[in-house]
């Protein structure tokens, strides 16, 4: 299913192309560098009770990419807070992404996580992404649509077995943009529905609400539902218990709808750098208002390119 998935989103881009691209022009590459900034889930850990805070994440980016729109990137990610500061993960992606078009904007991405075994951040088996998005935009307020499938080896359990996660995000955003020499300035707020199986801690695009948030265990099921599973990984065990807490486990409920999501997108484009800030608030509904609270996240990333 995965690898129809895959070949059928690639054969949409390779077609987009096609029809898009005048080919009269020249294919041109890029360099592009950049820094994310980014929250990150880390343990909390005070005598035998384990929670969870918010630490900063430092990502350095390198991307190549072609006016095409097809971009390749690497990003080690570093872990400023927690017990054992430094290397968590390198992430790598590739694909297709266009917002020039007339009608559509879209984007379509393969993601691999290489995670370093850092204990400072919670163990995730979603070692493998496919991420798309597409954005109507011939009326004033955009409909949009994002899906990501995650997916992976869980080596935790006794025996380690393949596991996935999907989440879906759908709503509305408006673009406003203004122009002034060589400066732009946008902003897009939007509000949008999010869904997802949610089984396993992750750090897919479609579920910041998990990898990147403090309460994150609080919607995720059966991988991360429990501290005391986690705590024998912290401790080197690689069992599914041990490290001395106590625990609650939800039991899976399958697909299911978790919150309401607000952003507010910004950039500020001054010639070839880019920065660009991101708010977003999550907003609990059905089975998972049960205990959660509104939580918040951010991210701020700069980009130069060359």
């Amino acid at each position: 299913m995965k690898r129809l998935f895959v070949l059928a989103c690639l054969s949409f881009c390779a077609l987009t192309q096609l029809t898009a691209q005048d080919s009269s022009h020249a294919s041109q590459w890029r360099f592009s560098a950049g820094i994310n900034l980014i929250t990150v889930s880390t343990y909390n850990i005070v005598g035998t009770d384990t929670g969870f805070n918010n630490s900063l994440s430092f990502g350095p980016t390198l991307s190549f990419g072609n006016n095409s729109g097809f971009a390749i990137s690497y990003s080690p990610r570093f872990v400023m807070g927690g017990t054992n500061k430094g290397l968590y993960m390198h992430a790598v992606s590739m694909g297709f992404s266009r917002y020039d078009l007339p009608v559509f904007d879209y984007a379509i991405t393969y993601g691999h996580y290489f995670f370093t075994g850092n204990k400072s951040v919670p163990y995730s088996p979603m070692s493998n992404e496919i991420y798309g998005d597409l954005t109507y935009k011939k009326t004033w307020l955009m409909p949009y649509i994002a899906v990501g499938i995650g997916f992976g080896k869980d080596t935790s359990a006794r025996p380690a077995s393949s596991v996935s996660d999907i989440g879906l995000t759908a709503g509305f955003s408006h673009s406003f943009e203004w122009e002034s020499g060589d400066v732009g300035f946008s902003m897009i707020p939007s509000v949008g529905l999010n869904a997802g199986t949610n089984d396993y801690f992750s750090f897919l695009n479609t579920t910041r609400y998990i990898g990147h948030n403090s309460k994150s265990v609080s919607y995720v099921k059966k991988g991360s539902g429990s501290t005391a599973r986690r705590g024998g990984r912290r401790a080197g065990t690689g069992t599914g218990t041990g490290g001395g807490t106590t625990t609650t486990t939800s039991s899976a409920q399958g697909f299911g709808i978790t919150n309401v999501q607000l952003d507010l997108e910004s950039a500020i484009d001054i010639n070839n750098l880019s920065i660009r800030p991101t708010v977003s608030l999550f907003i609990p509904v059905g089975n998972a208002a049960s205990g959660n609270s509104t939580t918040a996240f951010w991210q701020l990333m700069f980009e130069y390119r060359f």
